[in-house]
């Protein structure tokens, strides 16, 4: 195959990191509804001003990268190096 992109980190490339990660949160999640008890719905849950931090902080880095992503590449593909700005070109 094609050599990676970067050095590799514990010798796996950062897709295959990327690709092992996203395979352990679904079978994590998997695991999550299969242990889920039915008793647990019926209890009102509040969030505390720090999740409520963390959730904000998460909305705001995806928004942030789509505003730069579109910045740079545009509603095109974007270039394997790319060199300028779509959006200020």
């Amino acid at each position: 195959g094609t050599p990676g992109y970067g050095s590799p980190i514990f010798g796996m490339h950062y897709y295959t990191w990327a690709f092992v990660l996203f395979g352990a949160t679904v079978l994590g999640v998997a695991l999550l509804l299969i242990l889920w008890n039915e008793e647990w719905n019926s209890q009102s849950f509040t969030m505390s001003g720090f999740g409520r931090l963390v959730c904000l902080l998460a909305i705001t880095a995806v928004a942030l990268n789509f505003v730069s992503t579109f910045a740079e590449c545009g509603p095109y593909e974007c270039p394997a190096d790319p060199v300028s700005y779509w959006l200020f070109s």
